[in-house]
């Protein structure tokens, strides 16, 4: 029971920092109450700099996690990125580049994501970036000859019908947003799934130099975080940033805010997996999409219409399907 609420929570907590980042880029009234929001224009170039400052929130935290609940992190480090003048192990290389190619591409979708949710109702971003699934199963078909059972191409099915029913009409935003958050979203999908790719591969033994082990997830963890704030540091050394010098305190608020809901979600959702298994955490993780459209249609007013519902709730079942029947294959 309560590693079912731990999990519950980390998924609230995906919600909450979607929501936020929503109100930086556009005005809400809170709770049809209160105006806010609305601090920065929709760009590319804004969600870097989202990015960057939560990031500046989470990589402090995660380094100091990293230290207290798993001492031997920087051993490890070392052992990953550290050469020697004469070790020349491809194994060891091609194993470090793995690592920071799965960072690579958290940042790009990420900062996909972000873009995705500045153009779009948050929920219905959120949902479409849920393609990653169906994604990873498709790229591990064509690259590790992983190929899916007929089964799996049915659920895939399913969240492709759930995902044409939730994009919104163009009618209904300007035709430069729906183009800009639906390539944003579907793009960050991708980019996702190219991450969980990449991770996949870095956990296979064929990978791993002899006598190495694959990196714990805390140090994993931090060189994502800490390659995402470095990324996003030298991206900003190259666009223009306009932000209002009175916007600034409540931009940092509500950033802090992400990342710090964005660390809790990592930490109970770890604890979860420990508590109840991987199989149940990934069936409740699935309702990130319908949590983030009940959240930001009760905190934020935002419309959704009954054909989206049905779209998010059919990617929903669909992921957690997709998770149960991956998960049950790999502990059979």
């Amino acid at each position: 029971m309560l590693g079912t609420l731990l999990v519950l929570l980390s998924t609230c907590c995906l919600a909450i920092q979607n929501v936020a980042l929503k109100i930086i880029v556009s005005p809400q009234i809170i709770l049809g109450q209160f105006p806010w929001g609305g601090w920065v224009e929709p760009s590319f170039q804004h969600s870097v700099l989202l990015l960057q400052l939560r990031t500046l929130f989470v990589v402090p935290m995660m380094f100091a996690i990293s230290c207290n609940l798993y001492p031997p992190t920087f051993q490890e480090l070392r052992q990953t990125f550290t050469l020697s003048p004469t070790d020349s192990n491809p194994r060891k290389i091609r194993y470090g580049l793995t690592v920071i190619g799965a960072s690579v591409a958290v940042f790009a979708a990420l900062v996909l994501l972000f873009t995705a949710i500045s153009f779009l109702s948050t929920g219905i971003a959120v949902t479409l970036f849920f393609i990653h699934p169906a994604l990873t199963t498709l790229l591990a078909w064509a690259l590790l000859g992983e190929r899916p059972k007929p089964f799996h191409l049915r659920l895939m099915g399913l969240i492709l019908l759930g995902l044409v029913l939730t994009t919104p009409h163009p009618d209904t935003l300007p035709l430069a947003s729906w183009i800009k958050g639906s390539l944003s979203a579907l793009s960050a999908g991708f980019c996702f799934a190219g991450y969980s790719l990449l991770t996949q591969l870095s956990l296979r033994a064929k990978t791993l130099p002899p006598g190495q082990r694959p990196l714990h997830p805390l140090p994993f963890s931090l060189v994502l975080f800490a390659t995402n704030l470095v990324l996003a540091t030298v991206s900003l050394l190259w666009v223009n940033i306009q932000v209002l010098p009175e916007f600034w305190p409540a931009i940092w608020l509500v950033s802090g805010l992400s990342g710090i809901t964005a660390m809790i979600a990592y930490i109970l959702n770890n604890y979860g997996i420990q508590m109840i298994g991987a199989a149940r955490t990934s069936l409740i993780s699935s309702t990130t999409p319908i949590l983030t459209a009940l959240l930001a249609w009760f905190t934020l007013q935002e419309g959704i219409t009954l054909m989206q519902l049905l779209g998010i709730l059919l990617v929903t079942l669909g992921i957690a399907c997709l998770s149960l029947k991956f998960h049950g294959e790999a502990s059979a």
